[in-house]
């Protein structure tokens, strides 16, 4: 049967092609990956000894609102009772109070 020859010799040359292909394919992906990861480091190298990006500053202190709490001069204090915070607190504004400092003022 020479079609059925055809047939295997057509089959068996695309699976040599097809597994060779994985191969090369698999190849250039890791060659990628080592070009990313070479030129990744040398340009992370190059700001590294560029210098060191300056600190931001913080923000001001925030005013406080009309018949407001305003906020303590040291950051231990809690701005309600102005001694040393006890059981610090954090409220959703993201100031620290005295748990029952805040607890009393949100009563009220």
């Amino acid at each position: 049967n020479p079609l059925r020859a055809l047939a295997r010799l057509i089959f068996s040359g695309w699976n040599g092609i097809n597994d060779n292909f994985k191969m090369c394919l698999l190849g250039l992906v890791v060659f990628v990956k080592l070009a990313d990861w070479w030129y990744s480091t040398e340009s992370s190298a190059e700001s590294a000894t560029a210098g060191a990006v300056p600190a931001i500053p913080p923000p001001s202190r925030p005013l406080p609102a009309e018949g407001g709490i305003p906020a303590p001069m040291s950051r231990e204090e809690c701005a309600i009772c102005n001694r040393t915070r006890t059981n610090p607190t954090a409220a959703t504004s993201g100031y620290v109070y005295c748990y029952p400092c805040i607890f009393r003022h949100v009563q009220d």
